[in-house]
């Protein structure tokens, strides 16, 4: 699942239409965060900025104060 903030265009065709954007992710070693990172190599895709937290709620979070 990806979560933005209220003003982001809905991603429509591609993961790669988040390339640019900052990810805020759970920390290396959690499942989530595994089968999001297969899903970009596999997309062939590396992001610019990664942001990693250890609770759903840490993300929530930083996604509502943009």
């Amino acid at each position: 699942m990806l979560i933005t903030d209220t003003v982001h265009p809905p991603i429509a065709s591609s993961i790669k239409e988040i390339q640019t954007r900052t990810l805020l992710v759970f920390h290396s070693g959690c499942a989530y965060r595994e089968k999001f990172e297969q899903r970009l190599y596999q997309e062939k895709m590396i992001p610019n900025k990664i942001m990693e937290f250890g609770t759903k709620d840490g993300i929530i979070g930083c996604v509502q104060l943009v």
